[in-house]
């Protein structure tokens, strides 16, 4: 699917401002989620390395 978005002919859409003013309220969202549910996975490491966020990231693409 996300090959078929890739290689999809570019819209030349554009969003209203509104939406736009609430993109980082829509991303933060899961990211928040995503560094909470680290914590949740693994509480005692301060600093997570690439294998420990990909296994988490992993997750969430299950939840997804």
């Amino acid at each position: 699917m996300l090959d078929h978005l890739v290689t999809g002919p570019r819209l030349d859409l554009r969003l209203s401002a509104d939406s736009e003013a609430r993109l980082p309220e829509i991303a933060g969202g899961p990211s928040v989620a995503l560094g909470r549910a680290y914590r949740i996975i693994d509480p005692k490491v301060k600093n997570p390395q690439s294998e420990q966020w990909e296994r988490c990231i992993r997750l969430f693409n299950e939840l997804w």
